[in-house]
């Protein structure tokens, strides 16, 4: 079976080819056909999938090299991968395309307004019930819709275009406190 893009939990894939290394298969000469390795994030882009393995950190493959193993099931819409928190799989996802997030806001209650590369306005207030449900494993994502992006977001900005950054914005809360967390491209601004 080939390998499931849209998957990405971490999981086990077989090595079913090996191609010379070139730019469309960037390190191909690490692996070994047959040989099995461990799924850590998939990357899909517009024209190509990279696939990251924990045996190679930050080292990216073409997705072409892989299938999925005897047996794999296909997750179900909206699932999280076990043993992945939502925060953990965006973390790992800022940290493979090379976004540093800094924090911009940090209190006890959040503004009422949050404006994203001063085009677009999120009413945080519309978000109460699920802002105030947030555990220190879960997220609240801010970004353009992307079906691309294995990471289903809060709020979806899809007027704007490539203005807005599939992840503008993300909020966590720990300790009874929230913080504001800006990994976009263009930058946010709070609104109060």
């Amino acid at each position: 079976m080939n390998l499931n893009i849209a998957d990405s939990r971490q999981r086990q894939v077989r090595c079913k080819r090996v191609e010379k290394a070139s730019y469309y298969f960037p390190n191909a000469d690490k692996l070994v056909e047959g040989q099995v390795y461990n799924v850590h994030f998939i990357e899909m882009g517009a024209w190509e999938t990279w696939v990251y393995l924990k045996e190679f950190p930050q080292l990216s493959f073409n997705s072409v090299h892989f299938s999925e193993m005897e047996g794999y099931v296909k997750p179900k819409k909206g699932e999280v991968p076990q043993g992945s928190s939502r925060k953990e799989m965006l973390q790992d996802y800022l940290r493979i395309i090379g976004r540093t997030p800094t924090v911009v806001y940090m209190a006890s209650i959040l503004p009422p307004t949050l404006i994203c590369s001063g085009v677009a306005e999120v009413n945080l207030g519309d978000y109460k019930e699920r802002l105030a449900s947030l555990t220190e494993d879960d997220v609240f994502i801010i970004g353009r819709p992307n079906r691309d992006f294995s990471i289903q977001q809060d709020v979806e900005i899809s007027k704007y275009g490539g203005i807005i950054s599939r992840v503008q914005a993300y909020i966590l809360k720990a300790n009874g406190m929230y913080a504001i967390f800006d990994p976009s491209v263009n930058g946010n601004k709070i609104a109060f």
